[in-house]
């Protein structure tokens, strides 16, 4: 039995329904609606680029699944001030131009095209060379996101792990932490002939980019980057301090280690405000 189809019985019961204005397919972006509202002006970022970035749970014939009942979601809240709502109208015309869509699976396609693959059983980094096409990884992502490597502090956790920062005005407010991988699972060579496109060739057939990690997960990680991008390009400062994480072993160990030296790291640099200064680039 596919997963589509598992997951359609395993409806949980629910305390109350909530019924979202868009029940059409979404993509891995949809997501960063909801947590960007934090932000504010990050909503319409996230919303356009939904339609850009591939879809959860379909095919490339296109079968949608409605997921709605299975996990509700609220809709994003929209920018309060004058001066956000005005930059989300702006980036929300640069993203919803049809010309965007290919810029968008573009940068999708990159970071599709560098096989960051993790293993179940690898040696620790540094000494395992599986581990050395992560540097490559960093290096596209110095390139294609300048605005955020020159704005937010970066710290590197066990070396290929990713931590920024970017502070906000308002000390008060506890920060948003979004998070996404860049490891991929190894694809098989033995099946490379069998898949429909090459699994790391990044193509774009004008609806699709295909792909191990098109979907899972660096969809998600390529559209935090292209809004924090963005916003930074048009002069947004956020109130509520921003953390990104990025990890390099999801699909495989999820290593405690990584996580004890995540969760240390942000205690020490930060605290719970993501207001500190003091927060070290390595």
């Amino acid at each position: 039995m596919s997963f589509v189809r598992d997951i359609k019985q395993i409806e949980l019961p629910l305390d109350y329904a909530i019924e979202s204005s868009n029940n059409k397919r979404r993509s891995p972006l949809a997501r960063l609606g909801a947590v960007f509202a934090g932000v504010v002006v990050l909503y319409p970022l996230a919303c356009s680029l939904t339609g850009h970035l591939g879809v959860y749970y379909d095919s490339h014939e296109a079968q949608a699944v409605n997921l709605s009942s299975i996990c509700p979601q609220v809709d994003p809240l929209p920018p309060l001030s004058e001066v956000n709502r005005k930059l989300a109208e702006e980036l929300g015309t640069i993203f919803a131009d049809p010309d965007f869509e290919a810029v968008a699976a573009e940068y999708l396609g990159r970071a599709v095209r560098i096989p960051t693959e993790s293993y179940d059983v690898m040696d620790p980094v540094g000494t395992d060379p599986r581990w050395e096409v992560f540097y490559k990884f960093l290096e596209h992502l110095l390139q294609t996101y300048p605005n955020v490597h020159a704005t937010l502090m970066q710290t590197r956790i066990n070396t290929h792990a990713l931590l920024y920062h970017w502070p906000g005005s308002n000390c008060s407010l506890k920060p948003i932490f979004l998070t996404a991988h860049q490891d991929v699972v190894p694809v098989d060579p033995n099946t490379i002939d069998s898949w429909i496109h090459h699994p790391y060739s990044g193509y774009y057939d004008g609806t699709w980019v295909w792909g191990r990690g098109s979907v899972d997960d660096k969809s998600g990680l390529v559209g935090i980057m292209v809004a924090l991008e963005k916003l930074i390009e048009h002069g947004f400062e956020p109130k509520r301090g921003i953390l990104v994480g990025f990890g390099i072993d999801e699909e495989s160990t999820g290593d405690v280690s990584t996580q004890i030296k995540l969760s240390r790291q942000l205690g020490e640099s930060i605290g719970i405000t993501g207001c500190e200064e003091d927060f070290k680039t390595h």
